[in-house]
């Protein structure tokens, strides 16, 4: 990270984007490559994905990361694809944007050190009394097109919270796999797969249509996708 930003980043004018948007970017490329070098990476080029002080903002990013990505792509240090919209730009039938590591790129990554367990997707930790300081958001309130939704919390919300932030406490704690396996990927009936990893174990509840009352069920996990 810090070689690519002194190189290309702070003489640039991108300068006075903070590094961490630069980092967030190329520890998750690195991960999913880690992971399986054919993974594409999923991007949000809207701003309302965004938001300060949104609840759903767990890395604390602001859009300056589209930047710092759109300039990566111009040093052809990763590739994109850009996507499109759905119908009524409500997303159904759209596509988000892709990105990947190309050479220049994935050859920082075969000198990287770094494990990719040693890498976390989001600022779930413990502190040093031992209590779980949750960073991501595991209620999820969707309207009916899907969009991610604000909303006050309440003792509902709060005590479901709760709920999940001791099973995802545990989750983290936790080595999730399939001991019989050589190879991490799951190959199912219709042809796809499902990787098995460590970075996907988080769980949520997801509500649909502005209503705690429509879906909640339990989401997330990798295991929650095979037979």
């Amino acid at each position: 990270v810090d070689e690519i930003h002194e190189k290309h980043f702070h003489s640039s004018p991108l300068s006075k984007i903070r590094k961490k948007h630069l980092k967030v970017v190329l520890l998750d490329l690195y991960v999913k490559w880690r992971e399986d070098p054919t993974l594409l990476t999923g991007i949000h080029r809207g701003r309302s994905h965004y938001l300060a002080g949104s609840r759903y903002n767990e890395l604390h990013i602001s859009y300056r990361v589209i930047a710092v990505i759109d300039r990566l792509v111009e040093l052809e240090l990763i590739g994109l694809e850009k996507g499109y919209p759905g119908d009524n730009w409500s997303g159904k039938g759209g596509r988000s944007s892709r990105i990947w590591p190309r050479e220049k790129l994935r050859r920082h990554f075969l000198k990287a050190k770094l494990d990719p367990l040693d890498v976390s997707s989001r600022e779930d930790t413990v502190d040093d009394g031992g209590i779980f300081v949750k960073g991501r958001e595991s209620i999820i309130l969707h309207d009916a097109d899907k969009n991610k939704v604000e909303y006050k919390d309440t003792a509902r919300t709060n005590s479901m919270r709760e709920v999940l932030d001791a099973y995802n406490f545990m989750l983290l704690w936790t080595h999730v796999d399939c001991r019989h396996l050589d190879d991490p990927p799951i190959l199912k009936s219709d042809g796809t797969s499902v990787h098995i990893s460590q970075h996907r174990k988080f769980v949520r509840r997801i509500f649909n249509d502005c209503s705690w009352r429509r879906g909640g069920r339990f989401y997330g996990g990798w295991w929650q996708r095979i037979n």
